[in-house]
């Protein structure tokens, strides 16, 4: 394979173009998965996010680093197609994972995420892309609400209450159309026969305690897949 230097940014025409004409130049999920992989690094753009991985000036998780890129760097070469994450921040938002995987890989993967403490994990079935196209609505699991808007002034007071007192923002457990559609944007035909909906599923785990150290979440993950040797 190609090798890839850190990027700078994600979000010009001329970048994203050669970025995806690697992506669809990948001929088997191995490759694929490579190359999604290297986003943990900087040193390469995806489909579904414009930005980069760590730093950068519009990156709206700060908590993110280099050593936490590569622990989901491990976790995806081990099948899971990582599409939404963030950490916990005590009393504003509770970690959780969005990816796609095989339906097998899925299965094994909730009978064993959902043994850990206040680790919620379940997965939605995937419509062909045909239907998703012609969706007017979001479906999936709703009011699984994980970040809250909190003013700077009352967050200090949010700690004390043990309790969230911001405005629900954002929610976790829907089906994840958008990215799946852009996943299929930039893989080739040969490639669809293997990444389509009648193999892979959208998996969301969620850590519902806001008092978790902040990648608690990625490491239960990082040990069941590797417990599971999937």
């Amino acid at each position: 394979m190609e090798q890839f230097n850190v990027l700078d940014n994600c979000d010009d025409i001329e970048t994203r173009e050669y970025m995806k004409r690697q992506f669809y130049n990948a001929n088997t999920i191995e490759e694929f998965l490579y190359l999604w992989g290297l986003f943990y690094e900087n040193k390469i753009c995806l489909p579904t996010y414009y930005g980069l991985f760590y730093g950068g000036e519009d990156n709206d998780n700060p908590q993110v680093n280099y050593l936490l890129g590569q622990k989901f760097k491990a976790i995806t070469q081990k099948g899971l197609i990582l599409t939404d994450s963030q950490v916990t921040i005590p009393y504003e938002q509770k970690a959780y994972i969005d990816a796609f995987v095989t339906k097998d890989v899925a299965i094994a993967l909730v009978k064993e995420l959902n043994r850990y403490n206040c680790i919620v994990a379940f997965f939605n079935y995937l419509k062909p892309l045909k239907e998703l196209k012609k969706l007017t609505d979001y479906e999936g699991a709703r009011g699984l609400y994980v970040t809250y808007d909190t003013y700077e002034k009352d967050k200090e007071l949010a700690q004390e209450m043990k309790f969230s007192i911001g405005i629900p923002f954002s929610h976790a457990g829907l089906i994840d159309s958008n990215s799946w559609l852009l996943i299929n944007e930039w893989i080739n035909p040969r490639l669809k026969r293997i990444i389509n909906n009648e193999n892979y599923v959208d998996l969301t785990i969620i850590d519902a305690n806001f008092n978790s150290d902040p990648e608690y979440l990625v490491d239960v993950l990082y040990d069941v897949v590797n417990y599971l040797q999937i």
